[in-house]
C-alpha cells in the first residue's frame, strides 16, 4: 500500500474529501511488496538515526529521531525494548512506552561493544566489550609488526544489582593465529582477530559466541568459561554434512526450537560471495552439523558486512541484508525458501540496518473501545458515521495530528489536531461515505506526537480495521428512507434548509465534539429554515428523527 506519514483534517464537504498531508518529518521513504503468506507483525529496527518499528502493511507504528546515532533497537524480555546508543557508547533500556528507563554498560575500563545486548528475565544482562593489548607480533607471525595492538574479546554478565558475575577474555582461549585471514591481516598495526558480533543464550544455559573473524561459531561454558565446542573456522571440531563450504564472516547465531542452529551465512569467503541464512542440525556428541536448509535471495545477495536472520512464526525466517549493492532491505522466506516479504529502502547509500527484530505485538498506547468497525451495507452518495472512543496511555499529553487509509471511503470528521490530555478518553467519528460500488476493507491509522519526547521527529500509530460494502440505491439494507429529504446548501453558511421533511418528526444537529446546537420537533412542516449564523465553522451532525423511531444522520459542514 501506498505510505503516508499522515493525513490531516480530513472533513467531508459532499463529495470532496479535504487532505492536508503533514510535512514527513525526515524519516527514510520505504516500498513494501506483500504476499498472502506475509506473517502478520510488525518489523522492529535501527536505521540510524532512527529507532522504528513498521507493521506488515508497511505503515510506521513508531518511529523516533537520535540525533547522535543508534544501532540495535531490539524487543527484550519482560515487554521491553533496547538499542545502543552511539554517544553514550552504551545500551539503553525503553519500557512499553517507549520511554528511556536504564542504562547498561560494561565495567569502567572497557568500552561497550555495539554488537549485542542479552537482557534476561530476572533483571541480569549479558554484553562485549574488548581488551586492547600490545605485542611483538614478528615473534608470533612472519613479518608481523613489533609493536602491534591486537584486539580481543571480552564477555561480562552482570546481575539485576549490576555485579559482575562472570567475565570472560578471549585472548585466554582463542591463538591469535585461529583468525580468518581473509579478514585479518596478521601483518598489520591493529589486528581485531575476533570481532564477536552476537551473544546468546543457548538451550542448555551456556553462552554461543559468534566470532565473525574468525569464522567461528563458540560455545562457552557459562561457569567455567571453558570452551565447550568450536563449529566453524580453522580449529573446527564438526563434520559438516550437506554443506561443503560451511559458512564465512557469519552473525546472529539462534538456537530454534527444534533444536538446529540458525546462522546468517554472510559468505565473504564464498567462490562466488553470497549470502544464506543456514539451518544446521547439530550433534554436540558425534560432532555433526547437518545442512537442513538454506535460504537464498534470487539474485543472489551478497552482505560484506552486517545482516542477520531470525524464526518468525510459522517456520518462517527473516533475513536482514545488511550492507549490500541493493540497499537496505529484508525479505521474509516461508519454510521452502520462498520469498512471502520484501521490505526495502531506497538505494542512496544512507540508510543501512545493521540488525532486523520481529514482533508478534506491540505496546497498544492508544486503545480504542473496539479495533474493528464494520459499518455495513450503504449506498453510493450515502454517509454512516460511527464512534470509537480512544484512550492516551502513552504516560505523555500527546497531540492527534493525523490519519492514514488505504481506501478513502472511510473519513476522520473530527478537526485535527486533537490534543489528549495523558490518560484522557476523546471521542472520534469516523465515516464511510463511498463513490463507487465495491467492498472495502483497510487499516485506517491514527498518529501522534508526544509532548514528553524532546525531539520533533518521532511518531506513534494505533491501528483499526474498517470496512464496508456500497451498492447501487435500494438494493442496500440502509437506504429504505422514510422521505427524499433534501438538504442544501451544504457546505452551509448561516441558513440551511431542508425539503421534503414532512415525515420527520424531529431535527437534532450536534458538533463534532458533542455540543448540541439545535433540538427542535417538526409537525408535518416542510421546506424547513434553520438559522445557523451562531454556529462556528467546522463539522456537524445533523439526526433526523421519523414517527416510527426511524433516524438519519448526515454530516454538514459549516464554511467560514
Amino acid at each position: 500500500m501506498p505510505f503516508l506519514y499522515s493525513q490531516t483534517k480530513g472533513i467531508e464537504t459532499g463529495l470532496t474529501n479535504l487532505w492536508e498531508e503533514e510535512e514527513k518529518a525526515g524519516f527514510p521513504e520505504f516500498s513494501i511488496v506483500t504476499t498472502e503468506h506475509t506473517t502478520p507483525g510488525y518489523y522492529v529496527f535501527a536505521i540510524s538515526p532512527y529507532l522504528a518499528i513498521v507493521d506488515h502493511w508497511g505503515n510506521p507504528m513508531f518511529y523516533r529521531k537520535i540525533s547522535s546515532g543508534v544501532r540495535n533497537f531490539t524487543p527484550q524480555v519482560n515487554g521491553l525494548f533496547s538499542f545502543y546508543d552511539n554517544a553514550t557508547r552504551s545500551f539503553h533500556i525503553m519500557n512499553h512506552r517507549f520511554q528511556v528507563i536504564d542504562t547498561l554498560s560494561v565495567t569502567s575500563e572497557y568500552t561497550t561493544d555495539v554488537h549485542d545486548l542479552v537482557l534476561l528475565e530476572d533483571g541480569s544482562n549479558i554484553l562485549m566489550t574488548y581488551d586492547l593489548v600490545q605485542l611483538d607480533m614478528s615473534l608470533i607471525f612472519p613479518g608481523g609488526n613489533n609493536d602491534a595492538t591486537v584486539r580481543g574479546t571480552v564477555i561480562q554478565e552482570f546481575d539485576p544489582s549490576g555485579e559482575v558475575i562472570f567475565q570472560w577474555e578471549s585472548l585466554d582461549h582463542f591463538d591469535i593465529l585461529d583468525c580468518d585471514t581473509h579478514f585479518v591481516d596478521l601483518t598489520a598495526k591493529v589486528i581485531d582477530y575476533v570481532h564477536a558480533n552476537a551473544i546468546n543464550v543457548d538451550w542448555d544455559g551456556h553462552l554461543l559466541l559468534s566470532c565473525r573473524h574468525m569464522s567461528e561459531i563458540t560455545k562457552i561454558h557459562r561457569s567455567t568459561g571453558q570452551i565447550i565446542w568450536r563449529l566453524g573456522g580453522k580449529k573446527n571440531e564438526f563434520q559438516f554434512i550437506n554443506d561443503p563450504t560451511g559458512f564465512s564472516g557469519q552473525h546472529s547465531p539462534i538456537r530454534l526450537e527444534n533444536g538446529n542452529l540458525l546462522i546468517f551465512d554472510n559468505g565473504n569467503s564464498h567462490i562466488p560471495q553470497y549470502s544464506s541464512a543456514k539451518e544446521y542440525q547439530i550433534d554436540e556428541e558425534n560432532k555433526t552439523a547437518t545442512l537442513i536448509r538454506a535460504i537464498r535471495q534470487t539474485p543472489d545477495v551478497y552482505s560484506s558486512v552486517m545482516g542477520n536472520s531470525i524464526p518468525i512464526p510459522n517456520d518462517h525466517i527473516l533475513i536482514g541484508w545488511g550492507k549490500n549493492i541493493y540497499g537496505a532491505f529484508l525479505t521474509e522466506f516461508d519454510e521452502g525458501g520462498n520469498v512471502c516479504t520484501t521490505f526495502s529502502w531506497p538505494n542512496t547509500g544512507i540508510y543501512w540496518s545493521y540488525y532486523v527484530s520481529f514482533a508478534e505485538e506491540i505496546p497498544a498506547l492508544f486503545p480504542t473501545d473496539t479495533n474493528v468497525l464494520d459499518f455495513g451495507t450503504i449506498a453510493i452518495g450515502d454517509s454512516l458515521i460511527k464512534t470509537i472512543h480512544l484512550t492516551n496511555d502513552s504516560g505523555s499529553d500527546a497531540i492527534l495530528v493525523g490519519i492514514s487509509a488505504e481506501d478513502n471511503p472511510f473519513y476522520l470528521l473530527n478537526p485535527l489536531p486533537i490534543q489528549i490530555p495523558d490518560n484522557n478518553i476523546v471521542e472520534l467519528y469516523i465515516s464511510f461515505r463511498p463513490e463507487e460500488v465495491g467492498n472495502f476493507a483497510s487499516p485506517f491509522y491514527l498518529t501522534f506526537r508526544l509532548n514528553s519526547f524532546t525531539t520533533e521527529e518521532h511518531l506513534l500509530a494505533s491501528r483499526l480495521y474498517l470496512s464496508g460494502k456500497a451498492v447501487f440505491h435500494g438494493t442496500g439494507t440502509r437506504n429504505q428512507m422514510k422521505s427524499n429529504v433534501t438538504i442544501y446548501p451544504n457546505p452551509f453558511q448561516d441558513d440551511l434548509f431542508l425539503e421534503n421533511c414532512e415525515a420527520v418528526s424531529g431535527i437534532t444537529i450536534v458538533s463534532i465534539n458533542g455540543v448540541e446546537m439545535i433540538q427542535m420537533d417538526n409537525h408535518q412542516k416542510s421546506p424547513l429554515h434553520i438559522r445557523t449564523d451562531r454556529f462556528l465553522p467546522g463539522v456537524y451532525i445533523l439526526e433526523l428523527r421519523f414517527s416510527d423511531g426511524y433516524a438519519e444522520k448526515i454530516v454538514i459542514i459549516k464554511c467560514n
